[in-house]
C-alpha cells in the first residue's frame, strides 16, 4: 500500500513538473514573439560636431576651388547677394541647409597639425550667417580619393572631425554650377539631326519607310555620306547619339543673359557650327512648329543649339530661343563631326522582312539546298529541293536566323569553311539578290559577311541553333 502511495506521488509531481515547464516555454515564446514586433534600439555612434537650424540661416558664404561665393536669405528666397536677377536653383540652397541642420561626426582627433589633414588650406571654406550676428565656420578637405570622408574643423577650432563627404558635396558649387538649367525638350519621336560646320557636314535622318533604302523595313536611321547616298545605321546608336546633344548634360552656363555686343564676344551672332535636331513632341521656348516631312499632318519642332568661338577647350554655345551662353566640351563636338556610317554600324545579324523572301538557297554540312515559298491566300506552303517541306519546321528555322545575336567586331582574321551560306532571293526593286555567310572566328563565335559588313560577330550558340533547326528539315 505505502509503495503504491509513493509510486502516485512521484507520478503527480514529475506531472507538475512538466506543466511547469511547459508553462514557462508557453511564456518565452509568447514574450519572444512580442519583442519581435519592437523596433531595435541602434547604438548612435555618431558625434554632434553642431546643429544649425535652417531658419535662423540669413546667408551662405564659401570658397572653392578659388571661387567666392555669396548667397543670401531674401524673404524666403534665396539669391546671389552680387546679383539678385541671378537665375538660382533654389534646390542647391536646401541641400546646404539640410546638410548643417546636424552635422555629425565619425571621430574627433585631437591635433595642433593642420597640415596633416590638409586643413592648413582647406579645399572648402564655409561661413554660415545666423539671425542673431553669429557667424560659424567650417573647413573640409578630402580624406583621400574615393574615400567618402572628409576632414572637418569647426569654428578655428584645434580639434580635427572625420566626416563623411556629405557636406563637401553640398557646398562644392561655384555660382554658375547652380544656374537653373534649361529643361531638354520633350519628345515622342526623333526625326533629324544636322550638324553644319562648314565642310564638316552629318546628317542623320530617321525613316519609316526604311524599306525603300535598304533591304528592311525594320532600319530606320540612316546617314548621307559624302557622295550624297544614304546608308542604314543601327537605330540605337543613332537615337543615343542625338539624345546626347538634347538632353543638355554637356552644357556649362557661363553667362545666363547675353545679348548684341555680348554675344559678339562669344562669336554667336555668327556661329561657326549649328546642330538642328527635328522632333515630334513639345515646343521649346520662342519656337515655331514646321510640317511632318511625311506629309502625315504631325507638327515638327526644332532645337538648335549654336556653337561660337573657342575658349580653354570648349566652344561657346547657345540654344535657340534662349538668352544663355554655354560652354560645351571641343572634344565632343568633334565626336559628332566625326560620325560615320562605320561608326554607327549595325549590330543586327539579321532583320528580314520574310513576306519579300521567295526562295533560299542555303549551304550548310558540305552541300547545298534550295527552299522554296510557295505564297497563297491561305498561307505559305514550302519546298525543299522539290519536296514539300514541313511548315513549322521551316518556320522554326527562320525563327533561329531571326534570334541570331552579335557579340562585337572581329579584329583578326577568320578560319577557313563557311559554317553557313545563304542566297535570299527577294521579290523587291532593289535587294532583290543578298548573299549571307558566317565562317568560323573562335570558339565562341563566327563572322558574319552581309549588307555591306564583313566584321560583326555572330555568337556560336545561335549558330548551332540555327544548324539544328535547318537539319531537321533534311529528309
Amino acid at each position: 500500500m505505502k509503495n503504491r502511495d509513493k509510486h502516485s506521488l512521484g507520478k503527480k509531481t514529475l506531472i507538475f513538473l512538466v506543466s511547469l515547464i511547459l508553462i514557462w516555454s508557453a511564456y518565452l515564446l509568447i514574450s519572444g514573439l512580442g519583442k519581435q514586433d519592437e523596433p531595435r534600439q541602434e547604438v548612435d555612434t555618431a558625434l554632434t560636431v553642431a546643429r544649425i537650424a535652417a531658419e535662423n540661416v540669413t546667408a551662405l558664404h564659401w570658397v572653392y576651388q578659388g571661387e567666392d561665393v555669396a548667397l543670401r536669405n531674401h524673404d524666403g528666397q534665396w539669391e546671389a547677394e552680387n546679383d539678385a536677377n541671378f537665375p538660382l536653383d533654389q534646390n542647391y540652397p536646401r541641400a546646404m541647409l539640410e546638410a548643417i541642420s546636424v552635422i555629425q561626426a565619425r571621430e574627433a582627433l585631437d591635433s595642433d597639425a593642420l597640415a596633416e589633414y590638409g586643413l592648413d588650406a582647406p579645399v572648402l571654406s564655409i561661413e554660415i550667417l545666423q539671425a542673431n550676428g553669429s557667424t560659424d565656420t567650417l573647413d573640409l578637405s578630402p580624406a583621400g580619393e574615393g574615400s567618402g570622408s572628409c576632414y572637418l574643423r569647426y569654428n578655428d577650432s584645434n580639434k580635427v572631425y572625420l566626416t563623411d563627404d556629405a557636406l563637401f558635396t553640398a557646398f562644392s558649387q561655384g555660382l554658375y554650377d547652380m544656374v537653373i538649367r534649361p529643361e531638354p525638350p520633350v519628345y515622342t519621336e526623333l526625326k533629324s539631326m544636322r550638324v553644319n560646320a562648314g565642310q564638316q557636314q552629318l546628317n542623320l535622318v530617321r525613316s519609316n519607310t526604311g524599306a525603300t533604302r535598304t533591304y528592311s523595313g525594320q532600319f530606320h536611321w540612316f546617314i548621307q555620306n559624302q557622295d550624297g547616298t544614304f546608308s542604314a545605321v543601327d537605330n540605337e546608336l543613332a537615337e543615343t547619339l542625338i539624345s546626347s546633344v538634347l538632353d543638355n548634360s554637356r552644357l556649362r552656363c557661363v553667362d545666363y543673359q547675353a545679348a548684341g555686343a555680348e554675344l559678339d564676344a562669344y562669336g554667336l551672332n555668327a556661329p561657326a557650327i549649328s546642330i538642328v535636331i527635328a522632333y515630334a513632341g513639345e515646343p521649346l521656348p520662342e519656337t515655331e512648329a514646321e510640317s511632318d516631312d511625311n506629309g502625315n499632318g504631325n507638327e515638327l519642332f526644332q532645337y538648335v543649339l549654336d556653337l561660337g568661338s573657342v575658349a580653354e577647350d570648349a566652344y561657346y554655345a547657345r540654344i535657340d530661343g534662349l538668352d544663355m551662353v554655354f560652354a560645351l566640351p571641343v572634344e565632343f563636338v568633334q565626336s559628332l563631326l566625326d560620325t560615320t556610317a562605320d561608326s554607327l554600324k549595325i549590330d543586327d545579324v539579321l532583320l528580314m522582312d520574310w513576306d519579300t523572301v521567295t526562295k533560299m538557297d542555303v549551304a550548310m554540312y558540305g552541300a547545298g539546298h534550295t527552299l522554296v515559298f510557295n505564297r497563297a491566300e491561305d498561307g505559305t506552303a514550302y519546298t525543299l529541293d522539290g519536296q514539300a517541306a514541313d511548315s513549322a519546321k521551316v518556320e522554326a528555322f527562320l525563327a533561329a536566323l531571326d534570334a541570331l545575336t552579335s557579340v562585337g567586331r572581329a579584329t583578326g582574321t577568320t578560319t577557313s569553311g563557311q559554317e553557313i551560306g545563304i542566297v535570299f532571293y527577294r521579290d523587291t526593286d532593289i535587294f532583290s539578290q543578298m548573299s549571307f555567310s558566317l565562317t568560323p572566328y573562335d570558339d565562341a563565335s563566327s563572322v558574319l559577311v552581309f549588307n555591306g559588313q564583313s566584321d560583326l560577330l555572330v555568337d556560336k550558340q545561335g549558330i548551332e541553333k540555327a544548324k539544328q533547326a535547318f537539319s531537321a528539315l533534311l529528309p
